[in-house]
């Protein structure tokens, strides 16, 4: 959750205060399932990897009454990182009414259609930043669709590989805008074959 309705991006910001409550319950289910998690791979970004040490550090207390001898191992890697958004990040954004209203910072301006450019985009047809985020493909705007199936594909076949060839399970933690496209395009075979979630 992005309590300032700040655009991060790619920026190495702490993560969100108060989620721990949520962490441990993941934690625990992950306790329960079957099989042991092989490895958790993470963004090399704080506010994801912070998290995913918390809960690697939790399964592998756990594990070791449950599974002795089983390791866990533990993989930061800037092929997880969210998806870029070029001159969008940092940009505050409000919602209300009259829709979605996205303020750049200081020094930074976006291309219009007709050639201006501007430091504050109103956008009356989004509800939400995420839907707004999730249609762009502007290269222009940081990352495109391509560019992030070409990012997912690339940890894919580098170090998801190594698991399945040996059935293990894998753990990732990353962010919405990494996530969502890897689950499309891991499941489908297409970056934008489901909306955001």
């Amino acid at each position: 959750d992005n309590k300032d309705r700040v655009i991060q991006g790619q920026r190495d910001t702490p993560p969100v205060d108060g989620n721990q409550d949520k962490l441990y319950e993941t934690a625990r289910q992950l306790v329960g399932e079957e099989r042991p998690i092989d490895a958790v791979y993470t963004s090399d970004l704080r506010r994801a990897k912070d998290h995913a040490r918390l809960i690697a550090d939790f399964l592998r207390a756990r594990y070791s009454d449950l599974y002795p001898g089983h390791t866990i191992d533990y993989f930061e890697n800037d092929l997880l990182r969210e998806r870029a958004r070029g001159p969008l990040e940092g940009a505050k954004c409000v919602v209300n009414d009259t829709g979605l209203t996205i303020t750049l910072e200081e020094g930074k301006a976006v291309a219009l259609p007709d050639g201006q450019t501007t430091q504050v985009l109103r956008l009356p047809q989004f509800q939400s930043v995420d839907e707004y985020l999730w249609s762009l493909d502007d290269p222009m705007l940081g990352e495109d669709r391509a560019a992030i199936a070409e990012r997912i594909g690339m940890f894919k076949d580098r170090y998801l590989k190594i698991y399945e060839r040996s059935g293990g399970k894998v753990l990732i933690m990353g962010h919405s805008h990494w996530i969502n496209p890897a689950r499309n395009l891991l499941v489908d075979g297409d970056v934008a074959s489901r909306p955001f979630e």
